[in-house]
């Protein structure tokens, strides 16, 4: 009766072996896989690129502007407004308010607003800037902010009858803090420069190619990177730049495929 208990333990044996190794063929499989998940840019699908329709004229329809009569009027305004965080690495979708109009001559106080989340660490002082020129719109106090970001206002003189739009951001200041930053752009019907591409999504006006990606289209860095001036692909082996975190530029490559690839 031994022989068939040698044999018993034998096929034991095989079935533990075999299932070892069926295990360690069935969990590689699965690293495998876990690999092609996180897919590289060479093997993902070409990004769809492209300014929309090229419109420099005016859209078809703006919203009425809204009448304002008081300084607390416009703050009001902005402090309800969608403020976007803007951070060199991560793509943003930017917005703007409603057409504004002021009824009279203000001097707008940036300090009146309190803008930041609670969860942010450091909230540097609110400004205002100009984006885009508006006759009748000066900086009346200069802002704290300069370095690598552009001149801020701490106090904005707008004229009275003056029409303007605000783009309300949350600037990442990186390691500094964040920069709430009310953004003096231009109203919703005037026209695009031959330069620029309008987004449909906020009737903004963006740099077409990098910008327009970035900040209409909503696409990663790396697509954006190898985005041309005319809206489409770089050609392979283009160099390209892309920032890796808000403090340092280091995701520097070539093109491939429209993706700005650091590994060629």
């Amino acid at each position: 009766m031994a022989r068939p208990l040698a044999s018993a333990s034998t096929s034991i044996k095989s079935f533990t072996s075999f299932t070892s190794i069926a295990a360690v063929l069935y969990f590689g499989t699965q690293l495998l896989a876990c690999g092609a998940s996180v897919a590289d840019p060479a093997t993902t699908t070409e990004p769809v690129l492209g300014c929309g329709t090229a419109n420099p004229t005016a859209p078809e329809t703006c919203a009425a502007a809204i009448d304002l009569a008081e300084p607390s009027a416009v703050l009001t305004q902005l402090q309800s407004a969608r403020w976007d965080t803007v951070s060199a690495d991560t793509p943003t979708l930017l917005h703007a308010t409603t057409d504004l109009r002021f009824g009279k001559a203000m001097d707008l106080d940036a300090s009146s607003l309190t803008l930041c989340p609670s969860t942010v660490f450091h909230c540097e002082k609110t400004a205002f800037r100009l984006h885009t020129p508006i006759v009748g719109v000066t900086c009346a106090t200069a802002g704290a902010t300069g370095g690598a970001h552009a001149p801020t206002c701490a106090v904005l003189h707008v004229e009275a009858g003056v029409v303007l739009r605000f783009r309300t951001i949350l600037e990442d200041h990186h390691p500094g803090g964040v920069g709430p930053i009310a953004e003096v752009v231009a109203p919703c019907a005037t026209p695009c420069a031959a330069n620029e591409t309008r987004c449909s999504a906020s009737s903004l006006c963006f740099y077409s190619g990098r910008e327009y990606c970035t900040h209409c289209q909503g696409k990663e860095p790396r697509v954006c990177a190898c985005q041309t001036a005319s809206c489409g692909k770089a050609a392979d082996e283009t160099f390209c730049g892309f920032d890796e975190s808000p403090d340092q530029t280091n995701g520097t490559g070539l093109c491939s495929a429209g993706y700005c690839r650091t590994d060629i």
